[in-house]
């Protein structure tokens, strides 16, 4: 889908930086001016718009958004998110381990805590057969596990591995450990207050995430309707008013 994105975009002469951070949100006289870039492969510089729209975590967005802005009463609630990390671990074996597609580790009073939440061989999940098994798991809010180094994280999976086929024979070959700051923000009691909205005070700024989805939970589904949602939100800004979003269903 980002191929066709990507030309729709370019053919009605829009433009896509790739490998391009953006440094700084600048606001002046209640109105984005600009982005300033920066950080990137890219050339520094800056990009000016009619319209512009976050669809980046709220922990992140505080880093770009001028500061006095994190003061005032609505992008205030900002602070209040935290994310939570997790830690991926990419592990390749000379043969094959199982046919399962996914399966997880329990943790019960009998059983010690297992520090990877869930697993997948991608080698019976991708197409075309494979006689060898490459499988990721996840380590979901991984701060207990920060300072253990890459090999550490993939020994201690290892064991948790042969915890759920004790019978492997299978040598590991190569591995991976990706770690990732934030999936979705720390839910908290009481952290709906702090969800904002697609419209901004910024007369020209918008937002788009997950995040801002008030009722269900946090899911890739979540950040597609609140995309609709923040479109919904422009056009009626416009005077154009346009049911795109679907309303969720239970």
């Amino acid at each position: 889908y980002t191929q066709k994105a990507y030309s729709y975009i370019t053919k009605r002469q829009g433009k896509i930086l790739l490998n391009a951070a953006v440094k700084k949100i600048i606001i002046r006289n209640n109105r984005v001016q600009y982005l300033e870039l920066g950080r990137g492969k890219a050339k520094r510089g800056k990009v000016k718009a009619d319209l512009y729209v976050a669809a980046v975590s709220p922990v992140d967005l505080r880093q770009i958004l001028p500061e006095q802005a994190l003061f005032t009463d609505f992008f205030r609630h900002l602070n209040a998110f935290e994310g939570v990390p997790y830690i991926t671990v990419n592990l390749w074996f000379n043969r094959k381990i199982t046919n399962k597609k996914f399966w997880c580790l329990l943790n019960t009073e009998e059983t010690p805590e297992y520090m990877n939440t869930d697993f997948y061989d991608y080698s019976n999940i991708l197409k075309g057969k494979r006689n060898y098994s490459f499988i990721t798991s996840n380590i979901i809010y991984s701060k207990p596990y920060n300072s253990m180094s890459d090999d550490e994280i993939v020994k201690k999976t290892l064991e948790e591995l042969k915890a759920a086929f004790p019978k492997m024979k299978a040598k590991l070959t190569h591995h991976h450990v990706h770690r990732i700051p934030y999936a979705i923000y720390a839910p908290y009691p009481g952290m709906r207050q702090h969800k904002l909205t697609y419209n901004t005070p910024v007369k020209n700024f918008y937002l788009a995430g997950d995040w801002l989805i008030r009722e269900g939970p946090q899911c890739m589904e979540a950040a597609v309707r609140a995309g609709y949602g923040c479109a919904e939100a422009i056009l009626s800004g416009f005077g154009i008013k346009k049911k795109i979003c679907d309303e969720a269903v239970d």
